[in-house]
């Protein structure tokens, strides 16, 4: 019996050194060839310096946010000032009476009035009218039905909102001058009696009696006798 309580003892301090020296062992492996401490550490860093660099740039996105947010605002603001002051902008007071949006009492301007005393109406209408333009020159190509003559009158009611573009008056007017240009046109060479005044001849009736109590069967002429019947006379001579 006291053998085998040696025997145990002996083996149970040898189990002892075994598994300290195992520890220390398998420690010294896993941090030289599985796990490293300074890896760990410096991957650690990394992802510290990450998280500074994307919490940096959150807060720049953010910021920048807000002011593209407060711009469009601003911008909205201003278009919807632009749009009301063309809708009110007859409100405007004048010289004798006060307008809805003037100081009582006063003989100037408000801070609304100024703004839409400011208001360009002629560059709308500018800009307005050159878009229409564009719109009807990118315009789908028309199917004609007409031919001849009417192909003219349905080009005349297809562009009536842009008579500039095409007016039927004005083709009609273009092809009245061609037509009859070659014929108004003036001789080159300068006439001898160009520079003094026409003088007409003078009209010569022959001597007659041309009173209402005379029926004459032609109109009086220049150089032939006018056939008169002079009734009345004719019976007082008698």
């Amino acid at each position: 019996l006291l053998k085998n309580a040696v025997h145990k003892l002996f083996l149970e301090h040898y189990n002892q050194m075994a598994t300290r020296i195992q520890k220390v062992w398998r420690g010294h492996y896993v941090r030289a060839n599985v796990f490293s401490y300074y890896k760990l550490k410096a991957y650690i860093n990394s992802i510290l310096n990450k998280n500074k660099e994307f919490l940096e740039q959150a807060k720049s996105y953010e910021a920048h946010t807000k002011q593209v947010l407060q711009n469009m605002k601003q911008q909205e603001c201003q278009e919807w000032l632009a749009y009301l002051s063309f809708r009110v902008h007859h409100l405007i007071r004048t010289h004798q009476l006060e307008g809805v949006y003037s100081n009582c009492g006063t003989y100037e301007y408000s801070t609304l009035e100024k703004y839409l005393k400011n208001a360009k109406f002629k560059d709308y209408m500018d800009i307005k009218h050159a878009k229409a333009k564009e719109k009807l020159l990118k315009g789908s190509q028309h199917n004609h039905i007409f031919e001849g003559r009417l192909r003219e009158c349905e080009e005349a009611w297809l562009h009536r909102d842009d008579p500039d573009m095409y007016n039927l008056a004005a083709r009609e007017y273009g092809k009245d001058m061609q037509k009859y240009q070659p014929r108004r046109k003036i001789s080159e060479t300068p006439h001898q009696l160009q520079d003094k005044p026409m003088k007409f001849r003078p009209v010569r009736y022959e001597v007659g009696d041309y009173h209402l109590n005379t029926k004459q069967t032609q109109c009086p002429s220049l150089h032939r006798k006018t056939i008169q019947v002079h009734k009345s006379c004719q019976n007082d001579c008698n």
